[in-house]
Formats: structure tokens, sequence, C-alpha cells
């Protein structure tokens, strides 16, 4: 009985030592902003170049945004990820566009990696742990076609999952959810 009391003791004792590992260990609000901070500097990075190959492209009627994804899961915490993403009026020539963005974001160091698949251009580029994904054609809804003379962009960064503190959620974050302006 005595050794069933003490291995009882010992494993409450270390469930105890690890529940307060973990909470040592939680995210703060503030923590979590600085670690955003860090994310939303190296995609924004790669954002500045994505509007220097859209100019160089002759595509002026582009933008690109900043934007927070909630991520995780219940088994490793919830958080939000920082993404931007934009657009450009390409016309009729939209394999043209796409080489002419391509050939550009190659230019300042991207590595061209192929297509993305599907029956319209696009491409996608990496550098390090960021990828660029460069999509034409639009989407249909019914009969209907959109922004089949577009060209979508898409800046990921991989582990870019922060975890936020318990109750928080993307929307205390909104400051993230930004145009993203060529430098000067």
């Amino acid at each position: 009985m005595h050794d069933r009391v003490t291995g009882i003791l010992t494993k409450t004792a270390a469930l105890a030592a690890l529940s307060l590992l973990l909470t040592a260990c939680s995210a703060t609000h503030d923590g979590a902003r600085a670690e955003l901070d860090k994310h939303a500097a190296v995609v924004d990075d790669a954002a500045q170049d994505v509007l220097q190959a859209l100019d160089a492209a002759d595509l002026s009627d582009a933008g690109v945004a900043g934007y927070l994804e909630q991520c995780g899961g219940s088994l490793t915490g919830w958080g939000v990820a920082y993404h931007a993403g934009g657009s450009a009026k390409v016309g009729e020539d939209r394999q043209a566009a796409v080489e002419d963005v391509a050939a550009e974001l190659e230019s300042l160091g991207w590595a061209h990696e192929g297509e993305i698949g599907g029956d319209d251009p696009s491409a996608r580029l990496t550098r390090d742990d960021l990828t660029i994904d460069l999509k034409t054609g639009g989407f249909t809804v019914g009969a209907t076609r959109y922004g089949a003379d577009e060209l979508e962009i898409g800046i990921r960064q991989s582990n870019a999952c922060v975890e936020t503190p318990e109750g928080e959620y993307k929307t205390d974050y909104a400051e993230f959810e930004r145009e993203i302006l060529p430098r000067e």
C-alpha cells in the first residue's frame, strides 16, 4: 500500500511540476506581438520585391496587403500567422504577365520552382522559408467567371504560426492587417 501511495504522490508531483513549467512558457500578448512583428518584417520585405516586380512588369493597377490567419490547434495551441497577398490587372496576355513578374523576382534572388498547377498560367518562387505564388484565371461562381484578367499573389512564410495567449484571437492583432506600400 505504501508503494502505491508513493507512486501516486510521485506522479502528482511530476504533473504539478510540468504544469508550472508549461504555464511559465505560455504565450503572452507582448511576446506574441513581438514575434508577429518579426514575421511581418520578413513577409513585408518579400512584398517589396513583389511590388518592385509588378512595377517592372508595367502592372500599375496592383496592390499588396498583409493579413492574419488563424493557425495551430487544440493540441499545439492556437495562434495567428502573418501572410501577404495581392492582385494586379494583367489584361489578355496572362502568360506574359506571369513570366515577366517571375523573371523580375528571379533577378532579385528568388528561385523559380515551376508552376502551381491547373489550366491557367502560374508560377511558384521561393527564397529561404518564403514562398511567392503567382496565379491567374480568377474563380468561377455558377456560370460567371471573376478576376480572369488578374494576377493573384500570395506570400507565405513556413512555420509562421505564433501562439497567442488563451482567449486572444486574430482580431486582437488587427493592426497587422494593412496595405503594404512601396518603399520610396
